[in-house]
């Protein structure tokens, strides 16, 4: 469950459009809850335009966050 980070970099001018996205690895953002990481999701819980970190319980919807303060 832990999260690296990638930063958009548009298409790619070398490919026929549409066909290829530049992605460039940035780092590991979330070391991870030990769950399985189709638990994990992300919403913005705070209206400040981050996307938290949220552990999701597929059996009864509990759910933990962690608030990304950037």
């Amino acid at each position: 469950s832990s999260v690296q980070a990638w930063i958009n970099g548009g298409p790619n001018p070398k490919e026929p459009v549409g066909s290829d996205w530049l992605w460039y690895p940035q780092e590991t953002v979330a070391s991870g809850v030990l769950v399985d990481g189709a638990r994990i999701q992300f919403a913005d819980l705070n209206d400040d335009g981050r996307a938290e970190y949220l552990d999701v319980n597929p059996e009864n919807g509990a759910t933990r966050a962690w608030i990304n303060y950037g």
